[in-house]
């Protein structure tokens, strides 16, 4: 006769038999039984000194479940603690039966301090009074988790046995921790990637575009902007410049210099042969005469484009051919007036492939900002100025689509001195509004020219 566990046939009882039931067999021959000793039993987990919640996880995953659970005060056995089981430790029981416990619910007279976590710091102070308890100190800590103004931690824990009127110290969140948003704006993607991961912030949406300004694979723009305060984690888009547009004026070489009296820019050369060099003059002048200046340098022949000189001072336009690659050349402004000087002027020169001069147009002005209206005669033409302010040591305010290529605040002789372009090619037969937001009550002349594919 052999044992069986079985959840249908009752312990003591016949499960099989063999030979069955019916079978001819010589008289006095063997019959084996298994009988049932009943259903799967299994060891009960000891779970006294366990919280509540511990004590539950460890009965079920023994496939047994909770009965019923008491609450019984206790000084040795902390609040949400089991103080005894029933059936106790070790005993063999049927699975699934139920296991009953007695939880502790502190010392007599003492309360449990409430769970407030997650709670505004005004709910969790009711519920903490009305448990007959005090609110202590109440620290801010950031928390990306848990929103601002709401409760991180207390102490004494939730589920704590204290005595009545002790305090509970709160922690409430400030929100996620904010950093600054680094200034990324003229940094390879590379670097600017890695200066805002080292931030602790997160590179997002990356954008393509043309730049007539910005090299390939620098960063033209960033969003949020440098220097405002944001979450850690936050992603910062990034617009990222694609290289000249293609069909426009190639820009090579771009150099400027600023001074006193004739002024000279640094050696540089150009990379191709045929290109056009553009020379932005701007020059401070004396309060009568007409202050201008002549352009010579690279051994080539330079023409003005325009000039404008209503108001003191002078800006104008010069441009010259260069039919074979330049090599360490300079160019030269010279002003015609210098009695009562030195006066200042600046001076930017800029070279181009594939382009001519195309229109211009030139105005002059007092307690007004310019607008000079110049029209696109070729699609994918380029448009620059060059401006002089006589009477403020003051940077220039451009409207949206306008860059500002240089720019010579002169607080010695109190003018500003500046070279400005949009930033998208002109089409034919659209009209460009070229000027400033700001200041609006300084005098100024203003040269604006086209830049043509040619």
């Amino acid at each position: 006769m052999t044992t069986q566990s079985s959840t249908t046939v009752p312990s003591g009882s016949v499960i099989s038999q063999n030979p069955t039931s019916g079978t001819q067999v010589v008289v006095g021959s063997a019959v084996n039984l298994v009988v049932s000793w009943g259903p799967p039993q299994v060891a009960v987990p000891n779970v006294v000194g366990l919280t509540q919640a511990a004590a539950t996880t460890a009965i079920t995953n023994a496939n047994l479940v909770v009965g019923t659970v008491t609450t019984q005060s206790s000084t040795t056995v902390p609040a949400g603690s089991v103080i005894s089981q029933n059936p106790s430790a070790g005993t063999q029981v049927v699975t699934g039966s139920a296991v009953s416990l007695v939880v502790s619910s502190g010392a007599p007279g003492q309360i449990t301090v409430p769970n407030v976590v997650g709670m505004t710091q005004a709910a969790a102070t009711t519920a903490i009074t009305n448990a007959g308890l005090v609110v202590g100190t109440v620290l801010t800590a950031p928390s990306a988790t848990v929103q601002a103004g709401s409760i991180i931690s207390s102490t004494p824990a939730a589920g704590t046995a204290v005595a009545p009127g002790s305090s509970v110290a709160l922690t409430v969140s400030s929100g996620p921790s904010m950093v600054t948003v680094p200034n990324v704006v003229g940094l390879t993607q590379t670097a600017a990637t890695s200066a805002i991961t080292a931030a602790n912030l997160a590179l997002g949406a990356v954008t393509l575009a043309s730049s007539t300004f910005v090299p390939a694979g620098e960063v033209m723009s960033q969003t949020p902007a440098a220097a405002t305060m944001i979450a850690v984690g936050t992603a910062v888009d990034l617009v990222v410049s694609s290289g000249q547009p293609a069909g426009s004026p190639q820009m090579d070489v771009n150099v400027s210099v600023d001074g006193s009296g004739a002024l000279t820019t640094a050696p540089f050369s150009t990379s191709a042969a045929g290109e056009l060099l553009v020379a932005f003059v701007s020059s401070d002048g004396p309060a009568t005469g007409v202050q201008t200046s002549t352009v010579t340098g690279g051994g080539l022949t330079w023409t003005l484009v325009r000039r404008a000189v209503t108001e003191v001072g002078d800006a104008e336009v010069w441009a010259a051919s260069a039919p074979t690659t330049l090599s360490n050349v300079t160019v030269s402004a010279t002003q015609s007036i210098t009695t009562g000087g030195p006066y200042h002027q600046s001076v930017t020169v800029v070279s181009f492939t594939n382009a001519a001069i195309g229109s211009s147009t030139s105005g002059s002005g007092s307690r007004n900002p310019p607008s000079l209206l110049i029209s696109g005669t070729v699609s994918g033409s380029l448009v620059f100025a060059v401006g002089f302010d006589a009477d403020q040591p003051t940077a220039r305010t451009l409207p949206a689509g306008q860059v500002m290529l240089h720019q010579w605040v002169d607080s010695t002789k109190n003018c500003t001195m500046w070279v400005q372009a949009f930033s998208d090619p002109l089409q034919f037969g659209d009209f460009a509004a070229v000027g400033f937001t700001s200041p609006i009550r300084d005098p100024w002349n203003l040269v604006a020219v086209e830049i043509v594919p040619h």
